[in-house]
């Protein structure tokens, strides 16, 4: 946190210790003069916090019940803790911005923001599921709710599949536990499907396939009962 906050630092010059005051803000690369000298700022990577210029990005794992409920929980930034309300029906990947909780400007004119991205504890999301949620128009917390109040499961390969009645769909989730027992969400989908997705004109065109095919192998039948 020297970087952010500021410090002294003593150094060698020309055989002489020399202490050098580091301003609050310096990042990677940051030149400081010193007498004759620019100082080149060397700053280490913190494993918590991800540093974008002034802004501070950091993840925070939810729980189901606190993502879907909402909560109050408190998130550690550059300048120290402090308390964030999560809204109820907080998605993975939303990204909620702390404004002047980032780090301070170099000369002390205002501070950057911090961002917390919101992930769900112990699930694993692609960017494929992610796309295919989306085009399916299921939102993730549904799935986390079928998983986690499912009517039934199924085991197969290694996987889970979990099934919950929701109104009139049910919705069906794969899922396979890694190596460090995370839960990869491998597929979702829900029966019927929601309309204006690639599932439904899908299932659509299967019907009407299907359709037509009763309807040819009827006549067919009807002709040659009559003899034709």
């Amino acid at each position: 946190m020297d970087a952010i906050k500021g410090t002294t630092k003593k150094v060698s010059i020309e055989g002489k210790s020399q202490t050098i005051k580091i301003p609050t803000g310096v990042d990677n690369g940051s030149r400081v003069r010193f007498g004759d000298y620019d100082v080149i700022i060397e700053v280490r990577p913190d494993p918590k916090f991800k540093r974008e210029g002034y802004d501070i990005v950091t993840e925070e794992e939810l729980t189901f019940p606190q993502a879907s409920l909402g909560a109050e929980i408190t998130v550690e930034t550059v300048l120290g803790p402090v308390k964030l309300r999560i809204p109820s029906g907080t998605q993975p990947g939303t990204i909620i911005r702390l404004a002047q909780k980032g780090v301070p400007h170099v000369g002390g004119s205002g501070k950057g923001d911090h961002y917390v991205n919101m992930e769900y504890k112990g699930f694993i999301w692609t960017n494929h599921i992610i796309d295919r949620l989306k085009d399916r128009k299921i939102p993730q917390d549904l799935v986390i709710q079928a998983i986690q109040t499912s009517d039934s499961t199924f085991e197969k390969d290694g996987a889970t599949q979990y099934q919950k009645q929701l109104g009139k769909q049910k919705i069906s989730v794969i899922v396979k536990k890694n190596e460090r027992n995370e839960s990869i969400i491998l597929s979702a989908w829900v029966n019927p499907p929601n309309p204006g997705t690639a599932d439904f004109r899908e299932k659509k065109r299967y019907q009407a396939s299907k359709k037509a095919s009763f309807i040819k192998k009827f006549w067919f039948t009807f002709l040659n009962q009559i003899g034709l």
